[in-house]
């Protein structure tokens, strides 16, 4: 008796061990599974905001280049950089969803495309505008820097005049005093 319910209990034993690894590897991939469609799911969206990083980044480093270096070597570039690789091995639903998503933004684009330059056009309007003024103050702090100096500079002739003129005094004075005592 004792021997059976040690075989029991060992049968009983490996029959749950494998009950448990079967539902929990069926968890495991249950799990890895969703976040592999979320992925999928999120596919498009996250291609096209890592290009929009692009974007921001190119207009980044295209305000560098253009601060940096003199404006009238570089041509203008008003436009969005959005890129599409053909080179990617991509489904019937795949290729429809990007070719969605470039029709939209294309559309966008047309329908705004006035207001976007009228704004751009605004904004660089504005630019130079405020790039006149600060050409301006720069100008009036230069000028007021040197009224500064003349200033400055006129008030020490004025007090070396006076005592020098104090300094041809001096000799009267002391004489005055001498003649007195």
């Amino acid at each position: 008796m004792a021997r059976f319910m040690r075989l029991i209990i060992w049968l009983f034993w490996l029959a749950l061990v494998v009950f448990l690894f079967i539902v929990l590897c069926n968890f495991l991939i249950a799990y890895i599974s969703q976040s592999y469609e979320d992925v999928l799911e999120n596919k498009i969206p996250n291609i096209y905001r890592q290009r929009c990083i692009l974007n921001e980044e190119y207009y980044l480093f295209r305000r560098w280049l253009l601060a940096t270096f003199k404006p009238q070597l570089i041509k203008p570039f008003d436009c969005f950089l959005l890129t599409f690789d053909t080179d990617d091995k991509l489904d019937d639903e795949d290729q429809d969803a990007n070719l969605g998503v470039i029709k939209k933004v294309q559309e966008t684009l047309k329908e705004h495309k006035i207001e976007v330059r009228d704004a751009i056009n605004k904004n660089a309007i504005e630019m130079d505008r405020v790039q006149e003024e600060m050409k301006l103050y720069r100008k009036l702090m230069i000028n007021y820097k040197k009224q500064l100096n003349d200033t400055g500079n006129d008030i020490l002739n004025k007090i070396s005049a006076i005592i020098s003129e104090n300094n041809r005094r001096i000799p009267d004075v002391m004489a005055t005093v001498y003649e007195r005592n």
